[in-house]
């Protein structure tokens, strides 16, 4: 989720972030899995959303419930 206002918590353990190879013509795709590391975010049960390690620079608020809707307590952060 993009423009978010989150706070990252404590880790809560390793992740896996996807082989992707869907880039035509590009030859830097990884073969497998990528490991991270998952946050927890502050004020959020970790079972609601979580937070990733995208790049160095980037942190990623992944959060998703039964239906494809965002959870209400992550609908929240984004109407701040």
């Amino acid at each position: 989720m993009a423009n978010v206002d989150f706070t990252v918590g404590d880790a809560l353990g390793t992740a896996e972030f996807p082989p992707c190879n869907d880039t035509p013509n590009d030859n830097h795709h990884t073969e497998g899995p990528e490991p991270t590391t998952a946050y927890a975010v502050d004020g959020l049960d970790p079972r609601i959303a979580i937070a990733v390690r995208y790049t160095s620079e980037q942190v990623m608020l992944l959060a998703v419930q039964a239906g494809g809707s965002l959870p209400p307590e992550v609908e929240d952060l984004t109407r701040h």
